[in-house]
C-alpha cells in the first residue's frame, strides 16, 4: 500500500537538483573541470552527476595497464587542456571519492525528507478526517491518492479511520496508521 521506494529513489536520482560541485570541490578543480570542456553552473542531479564523471573518465583517463592499441587511448588530448595527467588523475580521485561518500547518502537524505513531508501529510489529512463531522467532505480521495490506495485499500483506510474516531487515545492511533502507510 505504500509509494515504491525504488521508484521514489529512482526519481530523486534521475531529477532531483541535490548536488553542488561548487561547494564540493574547491576553485582550481572547478576551473579544471572547465578547461576539460565541462559545465557546471548549476545543481546536478546524481544521474547527472554521473555522467559529467563518466565522461571525464571516458574522454581523457589513461590506464596504462590496458594501453595496447590506440583504442585503448582517451578520445580527447589532455595536453590541449593545459592540465597536467597528475593534477587530471587527483581531480578524478576526488570525483570517484565524492560519487562513493557523497551521492548515495544525499539520495538517501532526499528521500528521507520525501519521506517525512508524506508522513507529515497523512497526518494532517488524518486529523482533518476525523474532526470532521460531515462524511461527504471527508478528504478520503485525497489522502487515498497520496497513499496510491486500490479499491480494498480505500475500504481499509475508511475502516482504520472509524476506528480512530472511537479510540479514546486518538494520537496513538493516528501515529500507528502513519506507520501502516508509510514507506
Amino acid at each position: 500500500m505504500s509509494i515504491d521506494k525504488n521508484f521514489e529513489l529512482e526519481e530523486i536520482y534521475e531529477n532531483a537538483k541535490i548536488l553542488d560541485l561548487e561547494n564540493l570541490l574547491n576553485k582550481e578543480d572547478i576551473t579544471i573541470i572547465r578547461k576539460l570542456g565541462y559545465d557546471i553552473n548549476s545543481k546536478f542531479s546524481a544521474k547527472q552527476f554521473e555522467k559529467l564523471l563518466h565522461d571525464v573518465v571516458i574522454d581523457y583517463y589513461i590506464d596504462p595497464k590496458r594501453v595496447t592499441s590506440s583504442e585503448d587511448l582517451p578520445r580527447k588530448n589532455l595536453d590541449e587542456t593545459k592540465v597536467t595527467r597528475e593534477r587530471y588523475n587527483e581531480l578524478i580521485a576526488k570525483l570517484d571519492k565524492i560519487e562513493l561518500e557523497v551521492v548515495s547518502n544525499i539520495s538517501i537524505n532526499e528521500l528521507n525528507k520525501r519521506q517525512d513531508i508524506r508522513r507529515r501529510t497523512i497526518a494532517i489529512l488524518i486529523k482533518s478526517i476525523i474532526i470532521n463531522k460531515d462524511k461527504d467532505l471527508f478528504p478520503y480521495k485525497e489522502l487515498a491518492e497520496i497513499l496510491n490506495l486500490s479499491q480494498y485499500g480505500k475500504k481499509s483506510l475508511k475502516e482504520d479511520i472509524i476506528d480512530i474516531k472511537k479510540s479514546i487515545n486518538k494520537n496513538q492511533k493516528i501515529m500507528e496508521l502513519i506507520k501502516k502507510y508509510s514507506i
